[in-house]
């Protein structure tokens, strides 16, 4: 495993083939006000680098034939439900599922709560600061 992971990070990434989308689409409720400089910050690297960035907050990009064309879908400080649709939900599972690469950036692990396999993806799920709050800091 170590060889393998030391052979890949050794091959060079030929980044005119790398195509990322920044969807920053929040549900209803808190809107994090660093999204706008995560989002400048990615296109910059896309411009340093050479690969292409595209940015949306509409959920129609979220289909199966749209999805494809993306090596990367970079999710940064989503919160709640950013999905309006099952049929977008799955076409995000599979293209997961197929090998698409995800990074989620701060609190994307409040997105998307009531999903179980999005939590389970992520490998947990937001728990409220309230709490956190109450018990260490008062």
């Amino acid at each position: 495993m170590v060889i393998g992971t030391m052979a890949f990070a050794q091959e060079k990434v030929n980044w005119k083939k790398i195509s990322v989308l920044v969807y920053t689409k929040n549900g209803k409720g808190y809107v994090h006000e660093n999204i706008p400089s995560a989002v400048t910050c990615i296109q910059e690297l896309g411009k340093q680098h050479g690969f292409r960035v595209d940015t949306s907050s509409n959920t129609s990009v979220m289909t199966e034939n749209n999805l494809k064309k993306y090596s990367l879908l970079i999710f940064p400080s989503t919160n709640n439900d950013v999905f309006d649709s099952d049929a977008q939900r799955l076409a995000f599972r599979r293209y997961i599922e197929a090998g698409g690469g995800f990074v989620g950036i701060h609190s994307v692990t409040g997105t998307e709560r009531n999903w179980k396999w999005f939590k389970m993806m992520l490998g947990g799920t937001f728990a409220l600061i309230i709490i956190y709050l109450l018990l260490y800091c008062l």
